[in-house]
């Protein structure tokens, strides 16, 4: 366990490899939140968990079929290499 930083009731306990987070949410927001946790039969924490996991999934998948749609750049790899550097000179210059 990392002891995290000092709150008002003390130092939190952190688990090794997870990171602490405050979520504010409106009443609705709350309260819809408690009752899908509750009908899923899991903790809120752990249904943030989840949306926040099936989110960032859902997220990646379209940055890929996005990147996988685009049609191949008609440039060898030596002409890209040049443009690098160029681009790497100017900004030295800058």
């Amino acid at each position: 366990m990392i002891v995290g930083p000092a709150g008002p009731t003390g130092a939190s306990l952190v688990p090794s490899g997870e990171m602490a987070m405050n979520l504010r949410l409106d009443d609705e927001e709350a309260e819809a939140l408690r009752a899908a946790a509750r009908e899923a039969g899991l903790s809120m924490q752990q249904a943030v968990r989840r949306a926040v996991r099936e989110w960032v999934e859902r997220t990646t998948m379209v940055s890929s079929r996005r990147l996988m749609s685009r049609p191949a750049l008609a440039i060898t790899r030596d002409e890209l290499w040049a443009a690098i550097r160029e681009s790497d000179a100017d900004q030295a210059a800058v």
